[in-house]
């Protein structure tokens, strides 16, 4: 088995059991994520987030805080009550984000 491609950071606002779910379900398909409190970016400022997904090639921030909305250069993605309820959701929301990319 190769490298996973990784075009999703899950912010540290999204719980963790949600991001376990979703990752596990992204692996089988042969994609990859990444949470914030696990990596190696300690400050989440806008501009850092920004750098960080820029330098790592993410694609798509998944994050429940309105304030990142208007970052340039990566799709913001805030779920919805109906996608937080299913990983299925959750899944078709993330790929319809990144097929916009």
């Amino acid at each position: 088995m190769g490298k996973l491609e990784t075009p999703f950071l899950f912010d540290k606002s999204v719980p963790k059991e949600l991001y376990f779910k979703v990752k596990r379900r992204l692996n089988l398909m042969g994609y990859g994520a990444i949470w914030l409190p696990f990596s190696s970016l300690k400050n989440d400022t806008p501009e850092a987030l920004l750098n960080y997904c820029l330098k790592r090639n993410i694609k798509v921030l998944i994050t429940f805080r309105k304030s990142l909305l208007d970052l340039r250069g990566v799709k913001v993605v805030i779920p919805n009550k109906r996608a937080r309820k299913s990983v299925n959701k959750m899944i078709e929301v993330l790929f319809t984000k990144l097929r916009d990319c």
